[in-house]
């Protein structure tokens, strides 16, 4: 619907934290926004019923997708990427939720594909991303349920 939108951030809170009731029937919406009715904002701040800082910014450009299927997992996962902007090597590395590397495989091409096997991988969420150059391109969650 129409209003406050987030995206996700796996090492960023981001969303409703608190409302607050106010005076004279209003309420305070704190938290971390990124998006209204759906388009990006600059943040956004409430008072008395007039909102601050609407001001649209251009989409950010699209640094890459990866689709990973099925997710959760069971014996195996499909990596799938799309890399517009690469322009050497990357790599996809995989992590536990305490940073250690399960996996890292690297690669040249912009479209590729990757197949998992997840069978001697215990179950867990891990955590994956394509970094190149030092910058991500892409990254997300995986559940491991077998």
């Amino acid at each position: 619907g129409a209003g406050f939108d987030t995206i996700l951030h796996i090492n960023f809170y981001s969303g409703i934290m608190t409302i607050t009731q106010g005076p004279n029937e209003t309420y305070y919406v704190v938290g971390n926004f990124d998006r209204y009715n759906g388009q990006p904002v600059q943040p956004i701040v409430r008072l008395h019923n007039e909102y601050y800082g609407l001001e649209e910014q251009e989409p950010a450009p699209t640094l890459g997708e990866l689709m990973v299927y099925p997710n959760p997992a069971g014996n195996h996962a499909s990596f799938e990427w799309e890399l517009p902007l690469l322009e050497n090597e990357a790599y996809l590395r995989l992590t536990d939720l305490n940073g250690v590397i399960i996996k890292q495989i690297t690669f040249t091409e912009k479209q590729g594909q990757w197949l998992w096997d997840t069978r001697k991988v215990k179950n867990g969420t891990y955590i994956f991303e394509i970094v190149s150059n030092g910058k991500q391109l892409a990254n997300g969650k995986l559940v491991i349920q077998k």
